[in-house]
């Protein structure tokens, strides 16, 4: 565990000094699988579910759209040559290819000076982000505001609006945060490695959802370990799929889509006092 944690603390340590607008040296998980940011930004099609707002009237029918089939809406406000907005689109893409019930809106300020000025965009404050839901038991909508390139803080507001429980994680600072929020709190943490190409991983992902759901008291992190490489390297993920349990000092793992070890090994550390 203490070097689990001097990973940690390293990682965190570093993921801060890479939050500016123009972190030219980092290796990021894109750029490890062989393509650059940029190359995917130019070369690979937006999800389906990002939408360049045109007029306040679209962007009123897309709010519309998100209460009547109680979505979440992100809206991100950027300009096109700014160098933080064009740094922080390809995680902003990511988070939309890997929730398509979610709407992802783009607001560009130098041409919807309306919907800038109602929504109070500094434009000295970009990117600037809007999270936006209606709950049937709400008679507002909730908003949450984050500004800037911090892709930590953009996953907490994420996570605290879609409600979700698992915790899809697309960088590593966000990995570190929820890792360190199940230490400092006493909570069992479950790490699923897993991969997009792996048939059990399929197989077995509905049945971790729905445990998810059951075990709120639990922390439950899903990683894609073609994604983040350093972080599967860290538990020496060489199956898929692999089980990463952690609380306290206790560290167990589980290979393979075995659902009874899953269960048993869960039971075992959660009851840790």
């Amino acid at each position: 565990m203490n070097m689990l944690i001097f990973h940690l603390t390293f990682l965190m340590i570093l993921l801060q000094v890479v939050q500016g607008p123009f972190p030219r040296w980092w290796p990021s998980s894109k750029k490890r699988s062989g393509k650059s940011e940029s190359q995917l930004e130019n070369n690979e099609p937006k999800p389906s579910n990002i939408h360049t707002v045109t007029s306040e009237i679209y962007l009123s029918n897309k709010l519309k759209e998100a209460e009547q089939n109680q979505q979440m809406v992100v809206i991100e406000f950027f300009l096109t040559w700014y160098g933080p907005c064009k740094f922080i689109e390809p995680y902003f893409t990511g988070y939309a290819k890997r929730f398509p019930d979610v709407i992802f809106l783009m607001v560009d300020i130098d041409k919807q000076d309306k919907i800038t000025n109602k929504y109070k965009i500094d434009v000295g404050s970009l990117p600037t982000f809007k999270f936006i839901k209606k709950r049937a038991s709400e008679s507002e909508s909730i908003v949450e505001t984050t500004i800037g390139t911090d892709k930590t803080d953009f996953a907490k507001k994420f996570y605290k609006m879609s409600e979700a429980s698992i915790h899809v994680v697309i960088h590593d600072s966000y990995y570190a945060y929820l890792l360190n929020e199940a230490i400092k709190n006493g909570q069992l943490a479950v790490i699923s490695f897993l991969s997009k190409e792996c048939e059990h991983c399929k197989d077995i992902t509905p049945f971790i959802e729905e445990y998810a759901k059951q075990h709120k008291d639990a922390i439950f992190i899903e990683v894609d370990v073609n994604e983040l490489k350093y972080t599967a390297d860290l538990y020496k993920v060489e199956e898929v799929p692999t089980f990463q349990f952690i609380k306290y000092e206790e560290r167990k793992k589980v290979i393979g889509a075995n659902k009874e070890d899953f269960k048993n090994t869960f039971k075992v550390l959660n009851e840790l006092q």
